[in-house]
């Protein structure tokens, strides 16, 4: 039966849905980097200038920062939106801007594409994207 107002739960299965959906974009985009890091890296003469696909992936990375302060980590323990934003400046802000801002800010200039390495370290993302998609399947 469907009710003419959603109820909470309703909502929360929706927001829930669309984090899922985000970080499966996300893992596609983290193996995007993966491969065009090193390529534009090691011959730049191929690349003069960026492509839309690789301004897309760094708009998607700055939007990931906006969405990271407001989403709380699986083993968090903020209760509120104010100590989710808090728990990420004291964890990963700074690794975040850091790899994306110089590289966006120079209109996608070569000499910044080394910090995009930095964004290595959330290779753990693709992992817990897959344990999710098992985990809904499975159920």
């Amino acid at each position: 039966m469907i009710h003419p107002k959603p109820t909470v739960d309703d909502e929360f299965q929706i927001f829930e849905i669309i984090i899922f959906l985000w970080l499966n974009i996300m893992s596609f985009f983290h193996w995007a980097n993966l491969l065009a890091v090193p390529i534009t890296m090691l011959w730049p003469h191929l690349f003069p200038s960026p492509s839309f696909f690789l301004w897309v992936i760094e708009f998607a990375f700055i939007l990931d920062i906006v969405r990271k302060c407001f989403t709380k980590k699986p083993k968090s323990l903020a209760v509120d939106s104010y100590d989710i934003f808090v728990e990420y400046i004291k964890s990963n802000l700074i690794i975040d801007l850091f790899s994306s801002v110089p590289n966006t800010f120079s209109g996608m200039n070569n000499k910044f594409t080394f910090l995009k390495v930095i964004r290595m370290y959330e290779i753990d993302m693709l992992y817990y994207t897959l344990s999710l998609l098992m985990r809904r399947t499975l159920h």
